[in-house]
């Protein structure tokens, strides 16, 4: 790519960016936050990209984006916990645990005041976006993309090697997401990934696997967490407690049976690490 290229890849991703800002601040819904921080991610998966040309760390977003990032997806968290536990089967709306579901409605909201506090008058990343552009490489060559895949490949065989984790887990599918955001210019070197997994199409259904597993690990987390806090501060009837012990216990499960598929997959993915000097 020549920097004009990149310089439009860029503004691209900051345009995006700025639009799901204004709809995440306007309404905090989960689909505008959801896009946002997927803008984010495509941003900083293609900066990782450039910065195997630069040969350093240079591109990078800004703290203060990055903070703001976090605060959306704590948001978003919770409010994925509130829709399942309102969803759960025999508990439409709020026709079990209503203290729950209450407490974490309050969470939600001061959480969001917390990000407008941030965010103050910002409703933008124009600063950013400059400070980016400015440090932008005349170009992006092949022999750059080829060994930003290899580099992935080789971090892919290390986290192999530390499963069953699921923080690995959680790294694994940050790695395969960096591959398929930046699939329109690596992909000619697909050969490199493991068979069962050079295509787009299998390894977006493998990091959605991963996705359902680690949505599912942070709603048991939730639960903890927050049920102990509800209980220590008294907002829990005996009954509460033993419902949330009961959907807890439901999640494991799932988790668990999601689990047994993913290990299975990543036992398929037993390969060398690349020596970039062939």
């Amino acid at each position: 790519m020549k920097q004009r290229e990149i310089y439009i890849v860029v503004n691209k991703r900051f345009k995006k960016t700025g639009r799901f800002f204004s709809e995440l601040i306007s309404e905090f819904e989960i689909e505008p936050i959801h896009d946002f921080r997927t803008e984010i991610k495509k941003l900083r998966a293609f900066l990782r990209l450039l910065n195997v040309e630069t040969g350093d760390d240079r591109l990078k977003i800004s703290k203060e984006m990055k903070i703001f990032y976090g605060f959306a997806g704590t948001i978003r968290n919770l409010q994925l916990q509130l829709k399942n536990i309102c969803d759960y089967p025999g508990n439409p709306g709020y026709a079990v645990i209503p203290a729950y579901i209450d407490y974490l409605k309050k969470i939600i909201e001061k959480r969001k005041e917390n990000v407008i506090e941030f965010t103050g008058s910002k409703n933008n990343f124009t600063n950013d976006q400059k400070k980016i552009i400015k440090q932008l490489p005349g170009k992006s060559g092949k022999g750059s993309a080829k060994k930003f895949l290899q580099n992935k490949m080789n971090e892919l065989v290390y986290l192999i090697t530390e499963l069953p984790d699921d923080d690995v887990l959680h790294g694994i599918r940050k790695l395969l997401k960096d591959i398929l955001y930046n699939w329109a210019f690596i992909k000619q070197y697909s050969r490199l990934l493991p068979p069962d997994f050079a295509d787009e199409e299998k390894i977006k259904s493998f990091t959605e696997l991963i996705g359902l597993f680690l949505d599912k690990r942070m709603g048991i987390i939730l639960l903890e967490t927050y049920c102990k806090d509800c209980e220590e501060n008294g907002f829990f009837f005996e009954k509460d407690t033993r419902e949330l012990q009961e959907i807890e216990g439901a999640w494991e499960k799932e988790k668990e049976e999601l689990a047994g598929i993913i290990y299975i997959k990543t036992g398929l993915l037993q390969i060398p690490a690349v020596d970039h000097a062939h």
